[in-house]
């Protein structure tokens, strides 16, 4: 289950040029709800820090929500610049 999940997060910024944020979202946010369903990926998580397993899979799945989502803003940024640049010309 945990492969499925991780090869959807990966299958989402193979695709990202494409679809965009959102799927890679997604796939990252729906990863937590496997330990609902899958009872060993729930005791990896549940035993917190020390488990190099719930720490990797943890750190990875945050990593990767903090690159898509300033990624996601990249795009946004020229325009509010200069918007800024111009109302501080004023």
């Amino acid at each position: 289950m945990l492969l499925k999940q991780l090869t959807q997060i990966q299958e989402a910024l193979e695709s990202y040029f494409i679809s965009g944020v959102e799927s890679v979202m997604d796939a990252v946010q729906s990863t937590p709800g496997l330990a609902v369903i899958a009872p060993e990926y729930k005791e990896e998580i549940k035993s917190g820090s020390g488990s190099q397993f719930g720490d990797r899979i943890s750190a990875l799945l945050g990593d990767v929500a903090n690159v898509v989502t300033v990624a996601g803003a990249l795009p946004a940024l020229p325009a509010a610049i200069q918007s800024a640049l111009s109302l501080l010309s004023k």
